[in-house]
């Protein structure tokens, strides 16, 4: 695992995952194979879930190659967009493997950048669809699986672009300073969501999930469930779903995602965190 910070081996300490298994979508390329990579080190079977077969199956067969123990990782071909798919995948999980214990919404989608007045309704439906009426078509199918479990854990992975408010932190503050942003503190154009590119769709459909991730987290609280559930903030990093353009590496957004799904007996329930801490919602 991409080394530590002190936020992460102080206030999410690892339990024994081994044996577990774990699903990361959109898990064979970028941040979700780095996060699908440390879980496999950390002794689960991982299932990566996408639509690519050959990447999938390269990408399951490298990071078997690195597992720990009992560790491995298994491609599953996934269409979110496909309720029947999503059915599925949850048929098959618990058919083949009987357990579910971390369920990492990782993947999503987005359109160029452009100002919110030339935005259709039809783009923002397209993004809405896997970015957040996808995750919860995936935590309902699994949540039979999930609240089997003695360590059920949700990862929704978020972005600092959902926050609604200034954004605060090392990576706030890390976003802006690459941006060169010298825009004054009250303005608009200081808030996080708008540094660079504002994108309208995709900012906005991380925050609805930022919320998704809140009912969900009340929910399991109010009915003494052992499921945590937590949205993760991985950062500005350098993948293919962004050109490249991130400052940072893959490896290190993926550290507070699989530092969440990885989490013990004290792990938190409802938050918003960056791999430095709690993230502005």
């Amino acid at each position: 695992m991409t080394t530590q910070t002190e936020f992460l081996s102080r206030h999410l300490v690892p339990r024994d995952a081994a044996g577990e298994v774990g699903l990361v979508t959109g898990g064979t390329r970028g941040i979700g194979k780095e996060a699908a990579r440390n879980l496999v080190r950390a002794g689960m079977t991982v299932v990566l879930a996408a639509r690519g077969e050959t990447e999938g199956r390269q990408a399951a067969e490298e990071l078997s190659a690195e597992g720990a123990g009992s560790g491995r990782a298994m491609f599953l071909g996934l269409d979110l967009a496909d309720p029947d798919s999503v059915a599925a995948a949850a048929a098959d999980i618990e058919n083949r493997l009987g357990r579910l214990d971390v369920l990492v919404n990782n993947a999503a989608t987005a359109i160029p950048p452009k100002p919110a007045f030339e935005v259709t309704a039809a783009e923002m439906r397209t993004v809405y669809d896997i970015n957040v009426f996808a995750v919860v078509s995936l935590i309902e199918a699994f949540l039979p699986l999930l609240g089997r479990s003695p360590n059920g854990r949700i990862v929704n992975v978020s972005s600092e672009r959902g926050s609604l408010g200034v954004g605060e932190g090392v990576i706030a503050d890390g976003m802006r300073s690459w941006a060169g942003v010298e825009a004054p503190p009250e303005s608009m154009a200081y808030r996080v969501a708008f540094v660079t590119q504002p994108n309208m769709a995709y900012s906005t459909s991380k925050a609805a999930l930022n919320a998704v991730t809140q009912h969900f987290a009340y929910q399991f609280e109010r009915t003494g469930g052992r499921i945590r559930v937590n949205a993760a903030a991985p950062g500005h990093c350098a993948t293919a779903f962004n050109n490249f353009t991130g400052y940072r590496t893959p490896g290190q957004g993926a550290r507070i995602i699989s530092a969440l799904a990885l989490a013990g007996d004290d792990a938190p329930n409802g938050g918003f965190y960056g791999d430095e801490g709690p993230t502005t919602w």
